[in-house]
Order: structure tokens, then sequence, then C-alpha cells
């Protein structure tokens, strides 16, 4: 029976899962949200350092519960430009529970996902002069703070095989789904402005509760619809004000494509929150903030709104290995610039995996990003264009062992400040 595979989606950035949806009639082992690992081989060679822990683990995940550990460090320096030259270590811990109910015996159709984040250390973001973030790793769950805290507690339930929902406290990063560009900053690339479209930072918290609705019409179409609490922040659970302060609605709708024969998608997203936008909420993932000269005023306007689109495109796979291949990819997106700092924003560039002989795990992207700041905000009337270009290569040193060197030259949207050169070096172990 076919099995459909679907890239994590939801409008604005709503759910965090990998979904996978099955079809009527799908055999037991694939009706699940999360597959199964198999965590076995020797220390070379499974896909986590910790291993099966003696079978207890492998049994575990067989009956529906799934622990993961992540932890990624970032060695990151300007060495030339910007506000200030100097290198910063940051590191960063993600802890991921994952429970099949179905397969604890309980209802069907049912999951539970459960993340804790940890974040430590410095990061140049604030050195390099740029509205978008070179470390986007080091702006979760809480910009230039040492912290713990849980962002995801949420449950999802398929009420059909192409009908699902989503209740529960969701970190919202994962949406905007894109084969060569995204994710948190500790697989691909480590700009913020090549792992998601900054357009919809005004209107979408990044852990807020909400619900949302996702409809499968056919194999290749995945629509979601959902709203958030507009105030949600990943250090308070968010009940005792829910929605008080403003709700997002937001919508995102994926296609998959076979352009060329090869696979592909298509995406269309949108958002809108009704939240009064003061200068003390300002999302702290826009570095604009700390930009010297720039200000925002305490308050712009009620509503706000953003619309988005992305695409990617294999342009070369090797015959029968769907895990290998080169593409292209963009970003493009416009935001209400009454009340966003951002007014519009285009990103392009190439990425693939496994395109080395015998590096079948490696992982390669180079990117270009271009961000259009408001003219409605005090301070940004000396602002141009800011832009940037990232190239990374990612090392499979191991399965669970990843380094990624990383160069990234950025220039101010403030012609005062210098182009940056930056280089990184991350590491990722998989526990």
């Amino acid at each position: 029976m076919k099995r459909l595979m679907l890239t994590p989606l939801v409008a604005a950035m709503l759910l965090a899962l990998p979904l996978q949806v099955w079809a009527e009639g799908a055999d037991e082992a694939e009706a699940t949200l999360f597959p199964v690992p198999d965590y076995s081989g020797d220390w070379l060679s499974r896909p986590r350092l910790s291993g099966d822990w003696g079978g207890h683990r492998q049994s575990l995940a067989d009956r529906g519960v799934q622990l993961e550990v992540d932890f990624v460090q970032t060695l990151q320096g300007v060495v030339d430009g910007g506000i200030d030259e100097g290198i910063e270590y940051t590191g960063s811990l993600e802890y991921v529970l994952k429970i099949d109910i179905e397969k604890l015996g309980l209802w069907p159709g049912a999951f539970m996902l459960v993340r804790g984040e940890t974040l430590f250390g410095d990061a140049v973001n604030g050195q390099t002069g740029s509205q978008m973030a070179s470390n986007t790793d080091a702006l979760f769950p809480v910009p230039g703070e040492d912290r713990s805290t849980l962002t995801d507690l949420n449950i999802v339930q398929f009420l059909h095989p192409k009908a699902g929902i989503v209740l529960g406290k969701i970190s919202t990063l994962d949406g905007d789904a894109n084969e060569f560009a995204h994710g948190r900053g500790t697989d691909q690339f480590l700009n913020m402005a090549l792992n998601l479209n900054p357009v919809t930072l005004r209107t979408v918290p990044y852990s807020a509760l909400g619900a949302g609705l996702m409809l499968v019409p056919t194999e290749d179409i995945v629509l979601q619809l959902s709203a958030l609490d507009a105030e949600g922040t990943p250090q308070s659970d968010g009940f005792d004000t829910v929605f008080e302060g403003g709700t997002v609605l937001a919508f995102e709708g994926r296609i998959a494509t076979d352009c060329f024969d090869l696979p592909g998608h298509q995406l269309l997203g949108a958002t809108w929150s009704s939240r009064n936008f003061v200068s003390s909420d300002q999302d702290p993932r826009f570095l604009l903030n700390l930009l010297p000269g720039v200000t925002i005023p305490p308050e712009r306007v009620k509503d706000s709104w953003s619309v988005y689109y992305n695409f990617d495109q294999y342009l070369w796979q090797p015959e029968g290995d769907s895990q290998r291949g080169i593409g292209i990819f963009g970003r493009l997106g416009f935001a209400d610039e009454d009340a966003s700092p951002i007014r519009w924003f285009v990103s392009f560039g190439v990425g693939g995996k496994g395109a080395l002989p015998g590096r079948r795990d490696d992982s390669f992207g180079l990117g270009y990003f271009i961000v259009g700041a408001s003219d409605e905000f005090p301070g940004f009337a000396d602002l141009d264009h800011g832009q940037g270009f990232e190239i990374y290569y990612d090392i499979a040193v191991t399965p669970w062992l990843h380094l990624t060197p990383d160069l990234q030259v950025i220039d101010s949207a403030l012609s005062r400040i210098d182009t940056a050169v930056v280089l990184g070096l991350r590491s990722k172990i998989e526990f």
C-alpha cells in the first residue's frame, strides 16, 4: 500500500512534527507519525551515539516511545568588518520525546510530542550589523539568554486518513518547509535568512498555545489552517492569558511536483495577527533592534499580516536513490510595513546531499538573501537593502556526528557599517 510522506508544514510555522500520513488499509507498521529507527550497530555505524541501550531503547521505540537528544556547538567569529570583530561560542541542547499513543495500546491515530530546549554561550549575531542572525540556533528558545524551557507539548489526532488536528503548546519554526534551506540552524544553513522567511516573524510567535487542522485531499497536496496565541512565549505556559492579547490566524499549502521527472515542492502561505504591536513586545529575533541609530516606535498598529512563497526542485538524483541529489531553492515574502520592520524578502540558492562519491550522508548549500526594510519606522530612513551570502559543507564523520565549516559575507542595511565576513564551525552530536 502506498504511504504518503509529508514534510512538516503548518501555516506560519505551526506543526513541529515530521508528518507521515497513511492511506486507508496501510500496514500497521506504516501507520505512524514517528517512524521507528534501527538503533543497533557499532559506535561508528549506528544512528545515535548512545545506541540501543542494551536493547531497551529499541524495545521502547517499538512500543511507541522514542527519546532523542541533540547537542549542537558553534564557534563563529566576525573576522573582518561588521560592528565588532571577535569569536564567540554558543551551544544548545534539544530533548525530544515522541509518543505513539496507539502503539501504547490506547486510542488509535493519536501522537504526542514533547520538546525541551537549552541555550548557553554568546553569539556573534549582534556583531555583524545585519538584520538577520548569522547563527539561527542561538535564537532559541530565547535569544541572548542562558535558559532551558519547554517549547512543545502537544497532541496530534488523526480523525481520518486525510484529516488531522493538533492541540497544545507548539513551537512554530518547522513550517515554511524546504528541502534545501530549512530548520533551526543545526543541520543546513546557519543564517536565519536561509532557514525561514523572516516576513512571518512579526506576526508569528516562536512557541505558543494553539490548534491546527491539516487536510490531505490528495497525496501531493497538504493544506494547513491554524490559530495561535499571538502573545505566546517559550518562557510561559500561556494558559493564564491565552488569546487575551490577540490571535494569529495562518494558512499554508504545499504541493509536490515532478518537474524534469524529479521531485520538488511549491509552497504558499499567509499569516494575520490581531495583536497590538508595541516596542516592549518586539520579537527579539529581529536584530534590527540592535542596529545603531535604528529605533522602533512604542506603538504602530493593531493588526499585521504577511504572505510568503517558497520552492525546492531537484535537478539531479541518482536513479533509484531518493536520499541523494542536487537542487535549487528560493523564497519570496511580503509583510505589512506599518507593523513590520521588514517589508519584503528574497532568497535563493543551491543545495544537495550525497553529491560526492562515497559521501552519501554529507550535505552542502550555497545561498543568497536580500531584505527590504520598512519605510514607515523612525530611524529606518537611512537603511538600504541588507543582503548576504552563505556557503556550508556538512561532513558526516559518523551517522551521529556532523561537522560543518561555514562562511558568510553579510552586507548591512546601514551603509556606515562595513561588510562583515563571518567564519564558523558547527558540530552536532545525536545521542
